[in-house]
């Protein structure tokens, strides 16, 4: 289908088959046949690796009942086939006669059958062999998108400031002034850079992963003679340089002048929870009532203290990684009585395990939750409330 340049699309429309395509113009075009010729036939057989020649065929018609149609009996030359009716072979009403030497003999019912299952079977795994489930993915050329090409090189050399440079016997005058032109142009290659970076990035910015930036650049270091043009600390190190080195802009981030050049924990924050916004939203699924409604209560002073945006991302990222769970559970109940293998009731499956409803572990999600485990709550031991139930079993065994 292939190599008839049929589209993807076009070769998997129309019902499910047990094997293979069929091409839709062929089967419009396909005709039953209307005659059976028992020409066709032997040459058909005579093409059985084995077979010498064959001396006699006899076609005979049957209806639904399975009785004979008058005048369709013995048909030695053809036989015709009735409107939208195929003609199938009869293993049963066959009778077939075997030669060898010339001598007559009539095989064994069950011999045959066991041969044509072995034949069938051989064909099925010849034609079925080396196939594939699924299409073939062409593989792409990556490209790395983050891969910058000054703008300084696009100039002519006469500028002086492209790859050839300038000439030996430039004055220097004529030498600050192309580094003079080079820092100019240095602020177009920084955010076209940045704009670069930021797209090789953008696969970061849509998922769950950790990141502590939603702004990326990089350090332009190969355009030729721009050392000399960054600031330094007075040495040999490269104040742009290291600010770079270094992109994080958390809460726990001690790089402030980056959080000042790019973006701070505020600005994160922000963007973080839009970015994972988004993601919820392709779920159909909101943190908006979440957000109004968390608090973290402190009992020893009564006190309330709203969710940090950082626990905020945190409570987000979690319910996405878990979403898959909580999406095909959701319907889900407790599971009572988890078996083993043995068929015997699994007791570790019954506490301290995320044997819970998939309501409780979305709730658990919702609220900011780590732990849905089934558990305790407080500090009270199991052992505790396992004395405390024999006790209560032994009174009640008592006589009144």
């Amino acid at each position: 289908m292939h190599a008839r340049k049929i589209p993807v699309e076009d070769i998997f429309q129309g019902p499910k088959l047990n094997h293979g395509f069929i091409d839709t113009q062929e089967l419009e075009s396909v005709q039953l046949r209307e005659n059976i010729y028992t020409s066709d036939l032997i040459n058909l057989i005579q093409d059985v690796p084995g077979v010498i020649a064959v001396r006699n065929v006899l076609l005979t018609k049957y209806n639904d009942n399975g009785d004979t149609v008058p005048g369709y009996t013995n048909l030695r030359w053809s036989m015709s086939i009735a409107l939208k009716h195929k003609p199938v072979l009869s293993i049963n009403k066959s009778k077939i006669v075997f030669y060898k030497n010339n001598f007559p003999f009539l095989a064994t019912y069950a011999e045959i059958k066991d041969t044509l299952k072995l034949l069938r079977a051989a064909k099925e795994r010849d034609k079925l062999k080396g196939s594939q489930d699924d299409l073939q993915v062409q593989a792409g050329n990556y490209y790395e998108l983050d891969a910058y090409y000054s703008v300084q090189y696009e100039l002519p050399q006469t500028y002086g400031i492209g790859e050839a440079g300038l000439p030996a016997t430039a004055l220097p005058l004529r030498k600050a002034q192309a580094k003079q032109l080079k820092a100019y142009f240095l602020f177009y290659d920084q955010l076209l850079a940045g704009f670069f970076s930021q797209l090789q990035n953008a696969g970061k910015l849509l998922s769950v992963e950790e990141i502590k930036q939603t702004y990326f650049t990089k350090y332009l270091s190969d355009i030729k003679d721009i050392g000399p043009v960054y600031k330094t600390d007075g040495g040999s190190n490269i104040l742009l340089e290291q600010l770079l080195s270094n992109q994080d802009s958390t809460v726990a981030s001690t790089n402030f002048e980056w959080k000042k050049l790019f973006e701070d924990e505020e600005i994160f924050e922000d963007r973080r929870n839009r970015f994972l916004d988004h993601l919820l939203a392709r779920f159909a699924e909101s943190f908006n009532d979440y957000v109004l409604m968390m608090y973290t209560i402190d009992f020893t002073d009564n006190t309330a203290t709203a969710v940090t945006a950082e626990e905020l991302i945190d409570n987000k990222i979690a319910f996405l990684q878990d979403y898959a769970t909580i999406s095909y559970e959701r319907g889900k109940a407790f599971n009572y009585f988890p078996l083993t293998d043995a068929n015997t009731i699994n007791e570790t499956e019954l506490w301290d395990t995320d044997n819970v409803s998939g309501l409780e572990k979305r709730v658990s999600r919702l609220g900011g939750i780590k732990n849905y485990y089934r558990r305790f709550l407080s500090c009270i031991k199991l052992i505790e409330v396992q004395e405390v139930e024999e006790q209560v079993i032994a009174e009640r065994q008592q006589p009144a």
